[in-house]
């Protein structure tokens, strides 16, 4: 398989997972359901797909001399984003997929403003290992709330988008 065939089942991935929790909330009575349709509908709507780069995440984190730990993936991104030794790194939340496990991750990362998308998380990985990223980006504001309130490194992706969705007007 090309390298663009197998970005392209990645992508389609994400969506249909996402799609397919979207309509099993749909019409379920539950006092979550509302509010679960609206996640995923803003997750559709707002997330970007991006791939890692893996030779400047591993550059940033020998540079910041801060070691990655495997399954922290919120502790690291929030780490990596103070850290970066002058780096001007967000922070997202969303979903990963890798070419050999086809089965989105709620994962965290972080992206330089000017571009490139940085996984310390996914350092740790399979060297030969694609990772497909698909999220959205958390405010630092947010992000300092969210950690003075909740004394948790993540997730804050649900708390987010919920505070968006509050915030849009109603029809």
């Amino acid at each position: 398989m090309s390298r663009d065939d197998e970005l392209a089942e990645m992508k389609k991935c994400l969506i249909e997972w996402a799609t397919n929790w979207r309509e099993m909330w749909v019409g379920n009575a539950g006092d979550h359901s509302a509010g679960m349709v609206a996640y995923y509908d803003y997750l559709l709507e707002h997330a970007e797909f991006m791939e890692p780069d893996m030779v400047l995440t591993r550059e940033l984190c020998e540079a910041a001399g801060v070691a990655p730990v495997l399954k922290e993936c919120y502790h690291n991104s929030l780490l990596m984003r103070w850290c970066a030794g002058g780096e001007r790194l967000a922070v997202y939340e969303g979903l990963a997929v890798t070419n050999d496990l086809m089965f989105p991750l709620d994962h965290s990362w972080n992206r330089r403003y000017e571009g490139a998308a940085i996984d310390f998380t996914a350092s740790l990985w399979k060297e030969n290992r694609r990772v497909l990223l698909w999220g959205v980006v958390l405010p630092d504001e947010f992000i300092l709330q969210q950690m003075t309130e909740r004394e948790v490194s993540g997730p804050y992706l649900r708390h987010f988008i919920a505070e968006q969705v509050a915030k849009k007007p109603k029809p």
